[in-house]
């Protein structure tokens, strides 16, 4: 069975040096986990400059899916849907190795 654990540990704790394969779990991870968002709209989600808002405080950030995507559940004449992802540093205490696992942390250093 595979298993994949979320570290804060080498390397996974220095994101603007790590290799692009680890930064790249260590973003989607918990970027799937805080977004909530069913399977296919998690496949829609587009990295492209307006599909992804990184509020200028760095507090949270946007992620849209590209147009012209309908979910299974939605009418045609309902906008997409916006995931909303908070940042962990106003939950996480300063000093707590926690604070290393925040989503908007990482998909700013993966989108850079």
């Amino acid at each position: 069975m595979w298993s994949f654990r979320v570290s804060t540990q080498h390397p996974l704790n220095s994101l603007d040096t790590v290799d692009v394969r680890y930064l790249m779990l260590k973003t989607v991870f918990p970027t799937v986990l805080a977004s909530a968002a069913h399977v296919s709209e998690l496949g829609a989600l587009f990295a492209e400059q307006g599909y992804v808002r990184i509020k200028d405080d760095k507090l949270k950030v946007v992620l849209t899916v590209f147009e012209g995507f309908l979910a299974k559940n939605k009418r045609t004449t309902e906008a997409p849907r916006e995931y909303t992802i908070r940042a962990l540093r106003d939950h996480v205490p300063i000093d707590d190795p926690e604070r290393l696992l925040c989503p908007v942390r990482a998909l700013s250093i993966y989108l850079r």
